[in-house]
């Protein structure tokens, strides 16, 4: 009926520039029924109407993720939902199971074919997957089918009132990739279960990520798209504080909500930002606790700081400077670096002459790697290492952990491996059923997409950015899960707790943020 709304069945994902259905030229304008058209994609002519893909089936990168060769619930095998593509449902199927690696790495042993149902109008398409145990070699069955749109159960498929289009700006590529990837899929992962419920008030929630590289300018760019192109004005969870930034006066005018950024900066912590709900505590809180737990546990009293000379590292170094004051320390090494720099001789050299205790890095994953590598590991064996939450990217941690060094990390979550609230054991239990490794940032994306959730089930009638204010500015000692939230109109922040990290396996020290 509506020749825009379009389901697209390619191996690849829609970061393929060659098929971008924008530059379809007049494909879509012909309602024609009774014929198949063809489109040259070397043919760069931007369509007339806007375009709209509802859903995408693709290939999936078993390498990555294996969710079709997972199954939840178990019947399902061969069919995967996977993270939604800018607001388009995305589906693999996988069959051919001969395929030696699957059968050796996962146990795969099916073959596997689906039906797609078009229907009029197209949110009531379906997806229907037949699959065969060649173990068995019983035949092909008819498992499950779904709605297409929303990854419903066919038989649990309810009402659909509206679709709700959220958006967020990720570094998924460069700049922070590992914490920007690991933030989206706490997001989708949690997504995806309301959808397939239709719990969230019985809107279908359609998530559009784009990717900023931790770029300020990319990350503007995709805040006006998402205003002027998309029609979306809630932005879930974006990562960075320069990202952040670059569209400040967005906020402060009140024409975006964003909630939740994955950013500790105190700039972002100011009762005009209207616009703006934070769950985190700052990195000036974290550095405080940090500095408090060493001081008390080590007997430290020389300090250095690594920090990015920007609104992300210097907010944290202030509030080191003011936490060794108020302790009686008036002297320590500051050794700034610009985001994007690469050699650090320098820094390495001004550590080295500081001769410190303890060396706090108030820096991003790979800069913190090479100064490292550049002071060495002899250097470091003595020494107290501690890192606010957004530096701790699994990559530095493995870094850390194959030479041997030790840091202490500050946390805005639980410890995600084995805390016993009811939020960290249902997150757990998304990850499983995705076969993902717990991780402090996946977590965080993945509470802040539930509270919001959350607030969606209490709204009566359309939901509006203001709408949505008014739930988390109601906040007081709202429990949730495990997790009290008071709104603090101040700060706009709905949290005061963090955590300080000392080890993988065991419960993390839990501190109160102090103001």
């Amino acid at each position: 009926q509506n020749p825009t709304d379009v389901i697209r069945i390619s191996h690849y994902g829609r970061d393929r520039f060659e098929i971008n259905e924008e530059y379809f030229g007049d494909l879509w304008s012909d309602n024609a029924q009774t014929k198949i058209k063809y489109h040259d994609v070397r043919n760069r002519k931007k369509s007339k109407q806007p375009v709209t893909i509802q859903s995408i089936i693709k290939t999936e990168d078993w390498m990555r993720g294996s969710r079709t060769m997972i199954g939840e619930p178990k019947d399902i095998f061969g069919l995967g939902l996977l993270d939604q593509e800018r607001g388009a449902m995305a589906w693999a199927i996988l069959s051919i199971s001969i395929i030696m690696p699957y059968q050796a790495y996962y146990d795969f042993y099916y073959d596997v074919f689906g039906v797609i149902d078009v229907m009029a109008p197209i949110m009531d398409s379906t997806i229907t997957l037949y699959n065969q145990d060649l173990k068995k070699k019983d035949g092909f069955k008819k498992s499950r089918s779904f709605n297409l749109m929303t990854g419903t159960f066919i038989d649990l498929e309810r009402g659909i009132s509206a679709g709700l289009t959220i958006g967020s700006s990720l570094a998924l590529v460069s700049g922070v990739p590992n914490m920007g990837q690991r933030v989206k899929r706490g997001i989708s992962a949690r997504i995806r279960e309301a959808n397939q419920a239709i719990g969230s008030n019985n809107y279908h929630i359609e998530m559009i990520i784009y990717n900023d590289d931790y770029v300020p300018y990319l990350a503007r760019k995709n805040i006006k798209h998402f205003m002027e192109k998309d029609n979306v004005d809630i932005i879930l969870c974006p990562t960075g504080s320069p990202t952040l930034f670059s569209y400040l006066d967005y906020i402060k005018e009140d024409k975006i909500l964003v909630l939740f950024p994955i950013t500790g900066s105190s700039l972002f912590r100011k009762k005009d930002l209207v616009g703006l709900v934070n769950f985190r505590a700052t990195y000036a809180d974290e550095v405080r606790a940090l500095i408090d737990y060493i001081i008390t546990e080590h007997h430290t009293r020389r300090f250095a700081f690594f920090y990015q000379d920007d609104a992300y590292g210097v907010s944290a170094l202030k509030a080191a400077h003011e936490e060794l004051k108020k302790r009686g320390i008036t002297e320590w090494t500051d050794v700034p670096y610009l985001r994007g720099s690469s050699e650090f001789t320098k820094q390495a050299k001004a550590i080295k002459l500081a001769q410190p205790d303890a060396i706090g890095f108030f820096s991003t994953a790979l800069p913190t790697e090479e100064l490292i590598r550049q002071i060495g590991v002899g250097f470091l064996a003595n020494k107290v290492l501690f890192g606010i939450s957004f530096l701790g990217e699994e990559p530095i941690r493995q870094f850390a952990k194959q030479k041997g060094i030790k840091f202490y990390w500050g946390a805005v979550v639980p410890n995600p491996k084995i805390s016993q609230l009811e939020i960290i054991k249902e997150y757990r239990q998304a990850m499983d059923r995705n076969n993902y490794a717990y991780d402090v940032f996946s977590l965080e994306g993945y509470i802040g997409t539930s509270i919001f959730i959350d607030m969606l089930q209490k709204i009566e009638g359309p939901v509006t950015r203001e709408k949505i204010k008014q739930q988390f500015e109601a906040f007081n000692n709202y429990q949730f899960k495990g997790l009290t939230l008071t709104f603090d109109p101040e700060t706009r922040t709905i949290f005061d707790s963090l955590w300080i990290e000392t080890g993988d396996d065991e419960e993390w020290v839990k501190e109160k943020v102090k103001h």
